[in-house]
């Protein structure tokens, strides 16, 4: 995942995960984590688009795969890294838009 995508995401979690360093995450603090993320209910549209030598252009998509972002992060404090996983997928785009 590109920076400024990265970023999106990394911004998400560092709003919604406000606790005390060293202390346990809670499972309503990962459940809104879950929500907040991009990629849940809808792509995290990539913002570079690539244009191919016949003149379409495509952008990536990314969805998030961690199913359960608690049981993903099993025993998680506030302070350590989170594990999620996205997919991606290059997405063609209607130039009729």
């Amino acid at each position: 995942m590109p920076a400024d995508e990265l970023a999106t995401v990394q911004k998400a979690v560092k709003d919604i995960l406000t606790g005390e360093k060293g202390t346990a995450i809670s499972a309503q603090a990962f459940q809104n984590l879950t929500n907040a993320l991009p990629g849940v209910t809808g792509p995290l549209v990539g913002s570079k688009v690539y244009t191919m030598a016949d003149g379409n252009q495509y952008h990536y998509e990314y969805w998030l795969t961690t199913k359960d972002v608690q049981a993903a992060n099993q025993g998680a404090k506030y302070g350590d890294p989170i594990n999620l996983t996205y997919s991606a997928s290059l997405k063609w785009i209607d130039p009729n838009k």
